[in-house]
């Protein structure tokens, strides 16, 4: 399944979803992985998508800003999809 999962390119085999969609992402992620997420982002159509960007992070934003993505879920995601 990993073998997949990391060779499978989103871009296009996944470009359109019928859900919404949220990247929350660590600006210092070590492995700077949010280049694609952002490209990513752009590409992908979605009813709902937003993208949120974790200055103070890095790949575990739950550790680094676990007040932050409190916030978002409740304030930003929670009212977008639960109306």
């Amino acid at each position: 399944m990993w073998k997949k999962a990391v060779t499978n390119n989103l871009f296009k085999t996944l470009s359109a979803l019928q859900c919404p969609v949220y990247f929350i992402e660590g600006n210092g992620d070590q492995q700077k992985s949010h280049y694609l997420v952002e490209d990513y982002y752009k590409l992908l159509k979605a009813p709902k998508k937003d993208l949120f960007w974790f200055e103070k992070s890095g790949h575990t934003v739950f550790n680094s800003e676990p007040d932050k993505l409190q916030q978002v879920i409740i304030e930003k995601i929670l009212p977008e999809t639960f109306q």
